[in-house]
Protein backbone atom coordinates (compact mmCIF):
# COMPACT_ATOMS: atom_id res chain seq x y z
CA UNK A 1 0.00 0.00 0.00
CA UNK A 2 1.42 3.33 -0.52
CA UNK A 3 1.84 6.20 1.89
CA UNK A 4 -1.15 8.43 2.44
CA UNK A 5 -0.32 11.75 1.21
CA UNK A 6 -1.61 14.44 3.48
CA UNK A 7 -1.69 18.00 3.05
CA UNK A 8 -1.76 20.05 5.53
CA UNK A 9 -1.85 23.46 4.30
CA UNK A 10 -2.09 25.40 7.40
CA UNK A 11 1.37 23.69 8.82
CA UNK A 12 3.23 27.53 8.17
CA UNK A 13 0.50 29.74 8.45
CA UNK A 14 1.88 33.00 9.23
CA UNK A 15 4.67 32.74 6.67
CA UNK A 16 3.13 35.10 4.16
CA UNK A 17 0.66 37.05 6.74
CA UNK A 18 3.53 39.97 6.13
CA UNK A 19 3.42 40.48 3.12
CA UNK A 20 -1.48 40.43 3.05
CA UNK A 21 -0.93 42.88 5.76
CA UNK A 22 1.48 45.06 4.00
CA UNK A 23 -0.68 44.56 0.80
CA UNK A 24 -3.81 44.96 2.64
CA UNK A 25 -2.39 48.57 4.15
CA UNK A 26 -1.24 49.78 0.65
CA UNK A 27 -4.71 48.97 -0.70
CA UNK A 28 -6.43 51.05 2.76
CA UNK A 29 -3.87 54.32 2.31
CA UNK A 30 -4.74 54.03 -1.41
CA UNK A 31 -8.24 53.87 -0.45
CA UNK A 32 -7.62 57.09 1.97
CA UNK A 33 -5.58 59.12 -1.04
CA UNK A 34 -8.28 58.86 -3.72
CA UNK A 35 -10.85 59.47 -1.18
CA UNK A 36 -9.19 62.96 0.05
CA UNK A 37 -8.44 63.55 -3.67
CA UNK A 38 -12.19 63.37 -4.57
CA UNK A 39 -12.74 65.39 -1.09
CA UNK A 40 -10.72 67.98 -2.26
CA UNK A 41 -11.34 67.49 -5.89
CA UNK A 42 -15.34 68.42 -5.05
CA UNK A 43 -14.42 70.86 -2.79
CA UNK A 44 -12.65 73.06 -5.65
CA UNK A 45 -15.04 72.50 -7.91
CA UNK A 46 -17.66 73.38 -5.70
CA UNK A 47 -16.34 76.57 -5.03
CA UNK A 48 -16.19 77.15 -8.56
CA UNK A 49 -19.73 76.11 -8.73
CA UNK A 50 -20.74 78.52 -6.43
CA UNK A 51 -18.96 81.33 -8.08
CA UNK A 52 -20.47 80.52 -11.16
CA UNK A 53 -23.97 80.04 -9.33
CA UNK A 54 -23.33 83.81 -8.29
CA UNK A 55 -22.21 85.05 -11.15
CA UNK A 56 -25.18 83.49 -13.07
CA UNK A 57 -27.40 84.72 -10.45
CA UNK A 58 -25.80 88.66 -11.17
CA UNK A 59 -25.93 87.55 -15.05
CA UNK A 60 -30.10 86.65 -14.37
CA UNK A 61 -30.82 90.00 -12.57
CA UNK A 62 -28.68 91.94 -15.09
CA UNK A 63 -31.07 90.18 -17.63
CA UNK A 64 -34.35 91.47 -16.18
CA UNK A 65 -33.26 94.91 -15.63
CA UNK A 66 -32.29 95.37 -19.23
CA UNK A 67 -35.48 93.63 -20.20
CA UNK A 68 -37.30 96.05 -17.99
CA UNK A 69 -35.75 99.00 -19.57
CA UNK A 70 -36.23 97.40 -23.22
CA UNK A 71 -39.81 97.42 -22.44
CA UNK A 72 -39.64 101.32 -20.82
CA UNK A 73 -38.00 102.18 -24.11
CA UNK A 74 -40.15 100.59 -26.49
CA UNK A 75 -43.01 102.29 -24.62
CA UNK A 76 -40.96 105.65 -25.00
CA UNK A 77 -41.02 105.08 -28.67
CA UNK A 78 -44.30 104.05 -29.09
CA UNK A 79 -45.43 107.39 -27.22
CA UNK A 80 -42.92 108.72 -29.52
CA UNK A 81 -44.51 107.27 -32.87
CA UNK A 82 -47.89 108.44 -31.63
CA UNK A 83 -47.11 111.95 -30.77
CA UNK A 84 -45.04 112.43 -34.23
CA UNK A 85 -46.09 109.99 -37.00
CA UNK A 86 -49.24 112.77 -37.60
CA UNK A 87 -46.29 115.38 -38.40
CA UNK A 88 -44.09 112.76 -40.47
CA UNK A 89 -47.27 111.77 -42.74
CA UNK A 90 -48.06 115.56 -43.33
CA UNK A 91 -44.07 116.28 -44.45
CA UNK A 92 -44.43 113.29 -46.22
CA UNK A 93 -48.04 114.62 -47.89
CA UNK A 94 -46.07 118.05 -48.35
CA UNK A 95 -42.99 116.59 -49.71
CA UNK A 96 -44.97 114.16 -52.25
CA UNK A 97 -47.47 117.59 -53.90
CA UNK A 98 -43.99 119.04 -54.44
CA UNK A 99 -41.98 116.11 -56.01
CA UNK A 100 -45.28 116.08 -58.12
CA UNK A 101 -44.44 117.69 -61.66
CA UNK A 102 -47.14 119.73 -62.02
CA UNK A 103 -45.86 121.57 -64.89
CA UNK A 104 -44.89 118.51 -66.71
CA UNK A 105 -49.05 117.30 -66.39
CA UNK A 106 -50.20 121.02 -67.71
CA UNK A 107 -47.73 120.86 -70.30
CA UNK A 108 -48.63 117.23 -71.56
CA UNK A 109 -52.29 117.83 -71.29
CA UNK A 110 -51.74 121.04 -73.21
CA UNK A 111 -50.62 118.91 -76.16
CA UNK A 112 -53.02 116.57 -75.94
CA UNK A 113 -55.43 118.99 -75.93
CA UNK A 114 -57.42 119.37 -79.58
CA UNK A 115 -57.17 122.55 -81.10
CA UNK A 116 -60.51 123.73 -81.52
CA UNK A 117 -61.19 122.52 -77.73
CA UNK A 118 -60.26 123.77 -74.41
CA UNK A 119 -60.78 123.10 -70.52
CA UNK A 120 -63.57 124.47 -68.88
CA UNK A 121 -63.48 122.74 -65.42
CA UNK A 122 -60.42 120.58 -63.86
CA UNK A 123 -60.52 118.98 -60.87
CA UNK A 124 -56.94 117.15 -60.20
CA UNK A 125 -56.30 114.94 -56.74
CA UNK A 126 -53.18 113.80 -56.12
CA UNK A 127 -52.87 110.06 -54.72
CA UNK A 128 -49.49 110.86 -52.73
CA UNK A 129 -49.25 106.57 -52.12
CA UNK A 130 -48.46 106.07 -55.69
CA UNK A 131 -48.27 109.45 -56.77
CA UNK A 132 -51.34 108.86 -59.51
CA UNK A 133 -53.21 111.98 -60.35
CA UNK A 134 -56.65 111.43 -60.65
CA UNK A 135 -58.42 114.19 -63.29
CA UNK A 136 -61.57 115.01 -63.59
CA UNK A 137 -62.24 117.67 -66.37
CA UNK A 138 -64.58 119.23 -68.67
CA UNK A 139 -63.94 119.15 -72.34
CA UNK A 140 -65.67 121.94 -74.92
CA UNK A 141 -65.39 121.30 -78.09
CA UNK A 142 -67.27 122.06 -81.55
CA UNK A 143 -67.47 117.96 -82.59
CA UNK A 144 -67.70 114.93 -80.83
CA UNK A 145 -64.70 113.85 -82.82
CA UNK A 146 -62.57 115.92 -80.70
CA UNK A 147 -63.81 114.13 -77.57
CA UNK A 148 -62.90 110.72 -78.94
CA UNK A 149 -59.18 112.22 -80.73
CA UNK A 150 -58.64 113.43 -77.16
CA UNK A 151 -59.45 109.70 -75.41
CA UNK A 152 -57.55 108.67 -77.71
CA UNK A 153 -54.43 110.58 -77.16
CA UNK A 154 -54.98 110.12 -73.29
CA UNK A 155 -54.64 106.34 -74.09
CA UNK A 156 -51.42 106.91 -75.92
CA UNK A 157 -50.19 109.09 -73.68
CA UNK A 158 -50.53 106.49 -71.00
CA UNK A 159 -53.45 107.32 -69.04
CA UNK A 160 -55.68 104.75 -67.58
CA UNK A 161 -59.27 104.50 -66.70
CA UNK A 162 -60.66 107.07 -69.20
CA UNK A 163 -64.47 107.29 -68.72
CA UNK A 164 -66.25 109.94 -70.62
CA UNK A 165 -68.72 110.61 -67.66
CA UNK A 166 -71.35 112.98 -69.22
CA UNK A 167 -72.07 114.87 -72.52
CA UNK A 168 -74.23 118.07 -72.46
CA UNK A 169 -74.33 119.99 -75.65
CA UNK A 170 -74.27 124.03 -74.97
CA UNK A 171 -75.04 127.08 -76.93
CA UNK A 172 -73.47 128.02 -79.63
CA UNK A 173 -72.80 124.32 -81.14
CA UNK A 174 -70.42 123.26 -78.18
CA UNK A 175 -70.42 119.74 -76.82
CA UNK A 176 -69.34 120.07 -73.25
CA UNK A 177 -68.03 116.33 -72.08
CA UNK A 178 -66.87 115.52 -68.30
CA UNK A 179 -64.35 113.21 -68.49
CA UNK A 180 -61.89 111.25 -65.78
CA UNK A 181 -58.75 109.67 -65.96
CA UNK A 182 -55.63 108.66 -63.81
CA UNK A 183 -52.60 110.73 -64.93
CA UNK A 184 -49.84 108.06 -63.70
CA UNK A 185 -46.10 108.52 -63.15
CA UNK A 186 -45.18 106.71 -66.27
CA UNK A 187 -47.16 108.82 -68.06
CA UNK A 188 -44.82 111.84 -67.22
CA UNK A 189 -41.59 109.46 -67.41
CA UNK A 190 -42.73 109.12 -71.57
CA UNK A 191 -42.09 112.88 -71.73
Amino acid sequence: MKDKLILNLATHPLRNRRFFLSLLLLVVVLNFVFLGLTFVTAWRYSSKISGLTGSLNRLVIKKQSLEREKKQLEKKINSFQQIFTPQVERFNRLIAEKSFSWELFFQSLEKLLPDDAYVVGLNPTLNKENMELKVTLRLASFSLENLVNFTRRLAAEGCREIKVISENPEKQAQLVSEISFIYGVSSEVNQ
